[in-house]
This record gives structure tokens, sequence and C-alpha cells, in this order.
């Protein structure tokens, strides 16, 4: 009797050779390295490596920003730092910080760091909009700017 497929289950590591699988391609799979504690997991959006304390590390190349992300013990937080420009031969690079509540204003905010091409930034923004608030430093080829939001003053 022909079967199109095995059973879930019916093949375990101890039934496989070394080679088994070895040059071959697997589709619309998930292969992680464990069922919990730390290990690898790959599928077709992201890889993970999850920490021995539930810490990640991930990447996601198929976001319109391609980023590498760090997230909390409980998975509640990330930062990342992502890849963007306005033409395919660039390669800028954008720092953030996890979001955080402001202690005196209950605001929820990030720190962003941008390294673009030919100026760099460092601001506080509204997590959820991206509008700079406080603090900013900007600095380009001639000038430098360190003030508040977009109010910046310039020293040339």
């Amino acid at each position: 009797m022909r079967r199109d497929h095995v059973a879930a289950g019916a093949i375990t590591a101890d039934l496989l050779d070394a080679d088994a699988i070895s040059g071959k391609t697997i589709t619309g799979a998930t292969v992680q390295a464990a069922a919990e504690g730390p290990r690898i997991v790959l599928n077709a959006s992201r890889l993970r490596a999850i920490g021995t304390n539930g810490s990640a590390i991930g990447m996601e190349p198929k976001d319109v920003h391609p980023y590498i992300y760090w997230a909390s013990v409980d998975g509640s937080n990330q930062a990342d730092i992502n890849v963007s420009g306005s033409s395919p031969s660039d390669a800028n690079i954008g720092i953030n910080s996890g979001p955080f509540t402001d202690a005196d204003d209950s605001g929820v905010y990030r720190w962003r760091t941008f390294f673009g091409n030919d100026f760099f930034t460092a601001e506080r923004i509204i997590a959820r909009g991206a509008k700079p608030v406080g603090g900013r430093l900007f600095l380009s080829k001639n000038s430098v700017q360190l003030g508040s939001g977009r109010t910046a003053a310039a020293c040339h």
C-alpha cells in the first residue's frame, strides 16, 4: 500500500542518518533547535535566538525597513536597528530604544538615533507617530544643532 504522507511523529531523530536531509530544501516549515529554553527558531519571515532567560535577538528581513531586534525577557518590549534610505543604494542606519513611560508626564517615548547620508541625529520621540520631543542633537558636514524637538538652535 502506497502512502502519500508520513504520520506526524513517525520519524524521530534516532531513525535519521546524519546525512538524511543534506542538500535539500525545506519549504513552509518552522525549524527550531528545541521546543523550549535556549533555542534558535527559523520560519519564512524571521530568525530568532532565544536565551536562557527568555530574552531574544531576532531578524525581520521582510519588513519595509529590515531590522534586527533585541527583546526583553518577558517579550513585552524591544529595541531595534534598521536599515533605510531614499534610494536602493542607501544603507542608512536607525537605532531605536524600546518604548518607555516618562514618570513626570506619563507619556510613552523612545530614543532614536539615525545615521543618514551625511548627517547624524539623536533625539527623544513620541513612541507612536515618531514626533521629536525633548532633547535633540543634529550633526551635519557644516553644522551642529542642540535643542528641543524640532526647534533646535544651530551652532556653526
